[in-house]
C-alpha cells in the first residue's frame, strides 16, 4: 500500500523504487551507495548523503563492520529536503 503513502523516506532499497514509480514523494537516503546511479527517478523525489562519499565509506570500511555508515546523515539535512521536496 505504498501508494496510498504521503511521503517515503529511505534507505536506497526496492521500497525507494517503488514509491517514486507509483508517485509518492519519496527521499533516498544514500551512505556507501551511488546516488548519482541509484537515486530514485521522477519529479517527487530527491535524495540525501552522508558527508563522506561512497568511495570514502567504503575505503575506510573495516573487514567487520561494528558501527553504521551513516552517522553523517543528519536528522536536519533530512528535513531540510524533505520540506524543500514537498513544498
Amino acid at each position: 500500500f505504498i501508494s496510498k503513502s504521503n511521503l517515503y523516506i529511505g534507505n536506497d532499497s526496492g521500497l525507494m523504487h517503488i514509491a517514486a514509480a507509483v508517485n509518492v514523494p519519496t527521499v533516498g537516503l544514500f551512505g556507501p551507495s551511488y546516488p548519482q546511479i541509484y537515486s530514485p527517478w521522477g519529479k517527487n523525489t530527491a535524495y540525501v548523503t552522508t558527508l563522506k562519499t561512497a568511495e570514502e565509506l567504503l575505503a575506510d570500511a573495516p573487514l567487520e563492520i561494528t558501527k553504521t555508515m551513516m552517522d553523517s546523515l543528519s536528522v536536519e539535512k533530512v528535513e531540510k529536503t524533505v520540506l524543500n521536496l514537498i513544498k
